[in-house]
């Protein structure tokens, strides 16, 4: 989101040539975004009077990404991560040169075998944008519940202790219909989402329509790299709807317009009405400026 809006703000400046004002917010921007945490974690260690480590190196979670897992390719592996750090003997920086040189490693098996790259990846995107349910009925079956599970849960869901889900695990009568029907919606918002999107490129709409869009592709990116896994995706799903639904009430204008047209009636598209709308503006503008130079 940080990197979003920061580009959004250089293109803003490009475009309009504003450039005090909007250095300001983009400084403000990144130094907040990127010390906030330090400040939370140094709250914390002031009221604990504990030191805490750095943890697991971000680098870590990168040659985990690029590595094969049990699940599908790219998916969590402790191997990479936290025994990768509990080896290092929990050396922030040791830790951080095994994952560098493992990434080293995948990077010479990507490039000398372009094929096993290719589906690598492919098995990699697909595993997690391709799961409609984003791993919430998964979550359910496997994972302890606070709570003695709902009717609907259970009908979902299914039933039994996730301990020995092997031998007491029962699916719920309702998991296949309600996968085949996030399927379709899944699919109803992503076309819809693209709609949005060639809208916004094709027809040089404000910057602003472009923040979900590059949050969106911004998130393609980090997870193609780093730790896969549906659950992460569902954040950028929701960032969707709103552009789906954009997408879908000009798509639907477009269409009305088209059946008029051929029925023989003429009408204008909203896309068209609003272009109309900013050339009027422009043309009172230019009139006001030659009313103000003959007076």
């Amino acid at each position: 989101i940080l990197v979003a809006i920061c580009i959004l703000i250089v293109f803003y400046i490009l475009k309009t040539r504003k450039i005090f004002n909007n250095l300001i917010y983009l400084a403000v921007l990144i130094i907040v975004g990127t010390q906030l945490s330090s400040v939370i974690i140094w709250q914390y260690e002031a009221r604990s009077h504990y030191e805490l480590k750095a943890g697991i190196p971000m680098v870590s979670w990168m040659a985990m990404g690029l590595n094969e897992s049990e699940t599908a390719s790219g998916w969590y592996n402790g191997t990479y991560t936290v025994t990768n750090y509990s080896n290092a003997n929990y050396d922030n920086e040791i830790a951080s040169n095994q994952s560098k040189q493992e990434i080293k490693k995948r990077e010479s098996v990507f490039l000398n075998d372009i094929n096993y790259s290719v589906n690598f990846f492919f098995k990699k995107f697909a595993s997690q944008w391709n799961e409609p349910t984003y791993g919430s009925i998964w979550t359910n079956e496997v994972r302890d519940h606070y709570s003695e599970p709902v009717s609907i849960g259970k009908y979902i869901a299914g039933s039994g202790n996730p301990d020995t889900r092997i031998n007491t695990y029962v699916p719920g009568l309702g998991e296949s219909g309600m996968k085949t029907y996030m399927n379709f919606f899944q699919q109803f918002i992503v076309f819809g989402a693209m709609i949005a999107i060639l809208i916004i490129l094709m027809c040089k709409k404000d910057l602003a329509f472009l923040v979900f869009p590059l949050i969106i592709l911004g998130g393609f990116a980090y997870h193609l790299l780093f730790e896969a896994k549906s659950q992460y995706a569902i954040t950028y799903f929701i960032l969707m709807i709103p552009l789906a639904a954009y997408g879908i009430y000009e798509a639907e204008l477009k269409i009305k317009y088209w059946i008029l047209k051929l029925m023989g009636k003429e009408t204008k598209t909203n896309l068209e009405a609003e272009n109309q709308n900013k050339s009027d503006k422009k043309k009172t503008k230019g009139n006001k400026k030659q009313a103000k130079i003959i007076a």
